[in-house]
């Protein structure tokens, strides 16, 4: 499934272009020195985590990523992140790989087990940082969300300037 912009991208052949192109958007993530980190990443927005999770490592932090799909076709990038992270878990909502269930079974997991967070940043779905950050809350585990759901005109709607 492709929002409709995707679809347009897809469809365009060798001498086709795009007029205009708006970018970057939003803000940097600001990488610390935390300590023990914790990156979650929802479908797609495992992919702008990866980057941040290899910023991390770099400025001496232990990162433990959860990773998390509806099913396993929809997971992304999990090697990357085994070849950056401390410790990765994945969970798919149907269970089709790694555990069953959502990140933030996976998070409370890692915490009832005694593994204390300094920091926390989640990427993917709404609802899914919503639910990190409350669980996060109930860990007293700061952190942030990078919301992304920004489109093509810097909006949210699906506006393409383009020529064919």
């Amino acid at each position: 499934m492709a929002g409709k912009t995707t679809e347009e991208f897809a469809n365009y052949t060798t001498g086709d272009f795009i007029l205009d192109i708006v970018g970057p958007l939003g803000l940097k993530t600001d990488i610390e020195e935390w300590g023990n980190l914790v990156v979650i990443g929802g479908g797609v927005g495992s992919a702008p985590l990866l980057p941040i999770a290899k910023a991390a490592k770099a400025a001496g932090n232990k990162v433990h990523a959860i990773l998390g799909a509806r099913s396993q076709e929809l997971l992304i990038l999990t090697e990357e992140f085994q070849n950056v992270c401390d410790e990765v878990r994945i969970c798919t909502d149907d269970g089709s790989f790694g555990q069953k269930g959502f990140v933030t079974n996976v998070l409370d997991d890692w915490c009832k087990s005694g593994v204390e967070f300094k920091f926390g940043i989640a990427v993917g779905p709404v609802p899914m940082m919503r639910a990190a950050e409350e669980t996060m809350k109930r860990w007293n585990i700061p952190g942030l969300a990078s919301l992304n759901p920004i489109m093509v005109d810097g909006t949210g709607s699906v506006a393409l300037v383009a020529s064919r």
